[in-house]
């Protein structure tokens, strides 16, 4: 049987976007990045409202109640009955349950939306760890190349602003090297009420976004005549030559003390009872929002003890005082 590709016939098909000005690449994985609390998911709202009102089909699978996206929605004017979500008790992850996104593509839908990806991640996934990032999202990786469906995942980034913004995302290079287009909504250096969306990193060669677009919000009543409720909508105000490097300045030195301090006292708190998972200290750490350098920094300063797991494990981490029963704890190490 013959196991190779020749390029020869591999079909050369033009760059395409599912949305203009090169914020989602057709066919491809995406990226929306930015710090909590930006404005990510209203944004978002204006761009699937852009996309229904163009017949595409969206699945939105987000960890908030439904109903604070459907107030988003109606404020940016979307058809809602070209937009669904699924019941998240049906939905555990994109492993086990890529079943769900399998059978949304034979229903028609061209855009699926997971807010934020790290929600829908494996228990498992060490989101630190390149190859177990690769292994646990390589159904849905095949899922994509082989439908032509188009992914957008949205992704935090960290406090680390001695980092450019691209090494700002989560923690694996997997969040960067992965995707084929990411963008990352900031603040306006200009105008704190506004917000800029620049490109971080594409792998398209035409139609990608040549200058930075500006969005700001606004109140609107989406609520029935007789009860009045509230929401928030992004309106896309136009373009600008604002740079990355201008909405996410790098700061040339360490972390703040007081960052570095949170971290030791996070550390000390989740080795107090003994040896805990790597993956264990990440998670907290994304919890917290606390850049991964940041804590091994911290580690580092504490003498923290980092040994492997044992085959297909984890490190483990322990506090100093506990090296002499390292062994012995081990058997009982919190995953």
């Amino acid at each position: 049987m013959n196991r190779y590709i020749d390029f020869r016939d591999v079909e050369l098909t033009p760059d395409e976007w599912l949305l203009d000005h090169g914020r989602i690449l057709k066919g491809e994985c995406n990226v929306l990045a930015g710090e909590g609390g930006i404005g990510k998911t209203t944004t978002l709202a204006r761009w699937i409202a852009d996309l229904t009102l163009q017949g595409v089909k969206v699945l939105y699978l987000g960890e908030r109640n439904p109903k604070g996206m459907l107030k988003r929605l109606l404020a940016a004017g979307a058809d809602l009955e070209h937009v669904r979500t699924v019941n998240l008790s049906d939905f555990a992850d994109i492993r086990s349950s890529i079943g769900v996104i399998a059978q949304a593509v034979e229903d028609g839908f061209a855009l699926v939306i997971l807010d934020p990806l790290s929600h829908f991640l494996p228990m498992d996934a060490d989101s630190h760890n390149d190859a177990k990032m690769r292994a646990v999202t390589r159904p849905l990786a095949d899922l994509v190349q082989e439908t032509g469906l188009t992914l957008l995942g949205l992704v935090h980034l960290n406090k680390n602003e001695g980092a450019s913004a691209i090494h700002r995302l989560q923690a694996s290079t997997w969040f960067k090297d992965y995707p084929a287009n990411v963008v990352a909504l900031g603040v306006d250096p200009n105008n704190d009420a506004r917000r800029v969306m620049v490109l971080l990193k594409t792998n398209a060669d035409e139609g990608t976004m040549r200058r930075s677009l500006i969005y700001e919000g606004s109140l609107v009543d989406v609520g029935t005549p007789d009860r009045e409720v509230m929401a928030m909508r992004s309106v896309f105000v136009g373009e600008s030559s604002l740079t990355k490097d201008d909405v996410f300045p790098r700061e040339r030195k360490g972390p703040k003390p007081e960052r570095k301090a949170e971290a030791a006292a996070l550390i000390k708190e989740l080795l107090a009872d003994g040896p805990v998972e790597m993956t264990v200290v990440s998670r907290a750490a994304d919890d917290q929002d606390i850049a991964w350098r940041t804590m091994e920094r911290a580690s580092t300063d504490l003498g923290v003890v980092k040994r492997p797991g044992g085959k297909g494990q984890a490190w483990v981490w322990s506090l100093p005082a506990s090296r002499d029963v390292f062994f012995a704890e081990s058997a009982r190490v919190r995953h």
